[in-house]
């Protein structure tokens, strides 16, 4: 038998790159009335002249926590479950990530916290937008096109962008699973021969520096 470091990441894709993109012109395909009245609920909470209130970004949160459970169905179990034997074990962390989400936004409002730093919520906004733009000047096809809350790599990009302005001391609980699929995204994307996977370690950097630096909730209260 051949020792464990002669393989790569090669040896162990199970399908071809056509059917991984395949994948996504089939789920937009299939949802395409949706996509966008459901880009339209997702973004509302975050766009308003008037201050981001905490209760504002925690419906916003809530809206993203729905659409994890969403694609964790329709896109990481119905399809990708039909070309990857490891989805349907994503598909659970995805599910569990949403009610964790659930779980900090209510633990941050038992705070009563009264503004937020607007800076993240032009974050999410930014990577609704360009992180689908930024993909298809990197070569894919417009009608295979990630989409905030029918694909997972864009969706859970976005909720890793919600620790940033959430005081609770939970809040860190929100990081490991975007973080373990925007990993293995970029590994599968390395994998394919897809320059995406540069674009997908930037947006994770960005979301992480974002975490850091960006001032939660709970300090900003009475300024």
């Amino acid at each position: 038998m051949s020792e464990w470091w002669t393989y790569s990441l090669s040896d162990f894709l199970m399908f071809s790159p056509r059917a991984y993109w395949r994948l996504f012109e089939q789920q937009l395909g299939a949802h395409r009335y949706a996509m966008w009245p459901l880009l339209a609920l997702l973004l509302a909470p975050w766009i308003s002249r008037r201050p981001l209130t905490a209760q504002r970004w925690a419906g916003g949160s809530a809206l993203l926590a729905g659409a994890c459970l969403w694609v964790a169905w329709t896109f990481v179990v119905q399809r990708l479950g039909s070309i990857h034997w490891a989805m349907p074990n994503f598909a659970w962390a995805i599910a569990t990530h949403a009610l964790l989400i659930c779980f900090v936004i209510g633990d941050t409002l038992l705070r009563r916290p009264h503004r937020v730093n607007p800076r993240a919520a032009w974050l999410i906004l930014a990577l609704a937008i360009g992180y689908p733009l930024a993909g298809v000047l990197l070569g894919r096809q417009w009608n295979q096109i990630e989409f905030l809350g029918l694909t997972p790599d864009l969706t859970l990009l976005c909720t890793l962008v919600i620790p940033a302005c959430l005081a609770s001391r939970w809040r860190w609980l929100l990081l490991p699973v975007p973080l373990a699929w925007g990993l293995f995204s970029a590994a599968t994307l390395w994998t394919l021969a897809s320059k995406e996977w540069l674009m997908m370690l930037g947006a994770l950097a960005v979301c992480l520096w974002a975490v850091w630096r960006v001032e939660p909730v709970g300090r900003l209260v009475g300024r």
